[in-house]
């Protein structure tokens, strides 16, 4: 498992903040290293210098190296909601990071140690490793969730009782226009709405016609309905041999730029028919994940 091996203390004071946890030389030298650390003068930092070290510090916290933090970070952007949030979140759920944050080991080192040699632990190390993550979550994690719920009940208060964007100012105009971006009409919210549950009602309508004609009870509702034809065996498949098939397909799109315009020349859907197979044999311990890129032996075969 990659991690960083150099020296410790020298990056704790160059961001001063024990980073790797207690740091005796920290505390008696809060400046940075080197022969001007303690007479360097100390500038405005720019933007970027600030986030700079804010990664820098994150990378060195939790043991992530440069291209780990990449790669996390494209996922975060990928996901919803805030990206430097998630990627915190991706940070904290690091199984090593929480070894650490349930108490069983000292310092996110020793969690990473513990974590890479499980498996040579013997059966009382299971044992005290079993009863250490009970004690964790009994002291850490369930009283942090039941301060949580107190923070949540407490400031419940001062939470705004009208939800969405029309309790805003000029929120009524602002939901318009996004309607008529969205759906390119004028109609208004309400008749939209009022529209939906129609389509709704008229769908749900011959749903029960079509089950009423199957034998099903008229008296119950679709939702009650569909449940029951999901479970008719009349209406699955087959467990056979011959139903072990999947069919998938993509679009393969070929790109001209017209008026310095990329746009689609052709379009191609290949299909592709799947069996599957069932195997007894364990995966093997060690395994080599396919890439989308040259250095997957058959990514020139896929891509053709």
């Amino acid at each position: 498992m990659a991690r960083y091996t150099g020296p410790k203390t020298k990056i704790a004071r160059k961001f001063g903040e024990p980073i790797f946890g207690e740091d005796k030389s920290l505390e008696k030298r809060n400046f940075p290293p080197g022969q001007h650390g303690n007479n360097r003068r100390k500038g405005k930092k720019s933007e970027y210098a600030i986030q700079l070290m804010e990664k820098q510090k994150a990378k060195y916290t939790y043991g992530i190296l440069e291209k780990q933090f990449r790669i996390m970070f494209q996922k975060s952007s990928r996901s919803k909601g805030v990206t430097g949030e998630v990627l915190l979140q991706f940070c904290e759920s690091r199984l090593d990071n929480v070894v650490y944050r349930l108490g069983i080991s000292p310092s996110r080192s020793g969690a990473r140690q513990l974590v890479s040699h499980y498996h040579n632990l013997g059966l009382y190390e299971e044992d005290y490793f079993e009863e250490a993550i009970k004690k964790g979550i009994d002291e850490s994690v369930t009283p942090g969730f039941i301060l949580l719920k107190e923070f949540m009940v407490k400031t419940q208060i001062n939470a705004n009782k009208n939800h969405g964007i029309w309790s805003q100012p000029n929120g009524d105009e602002y939901y318009k226009l996004r309607i008529r971006s969205y759906t390119t009409t004028n109609y208004s919210p309400q008749e939209i709405h009022q529209m939906g549950l129609k389509e709704v009602n008229r769908i749900s309508s011959r749903m029960r016609e079509i089950l009423t004609e199957l034998g099903y009870d008229k008296n119950k509702t679709v939702g009650e309905l569909m449940n029951e034809l999901n479970e008719n065996p009349e209406f699955l498949y087959e467990d056979t041999p011959e139903s072990l098939w999947t069919f998938s397909g993509r679009y393969i799109d070929y790109i001209e730029n017209r008026n310095n315009e990329w746009r689609i020349a052709e379009r191609f859907l290949r299909a592709d028919w799947t069996r599957i197979e069932t195997i007894d044999e364990k995966m093997p311990n060690k395994f080599i994940a396919g890439a989308r890129d040259k250095s997957d032996p058959v990514y020139g075969q896929i891509s053709n």
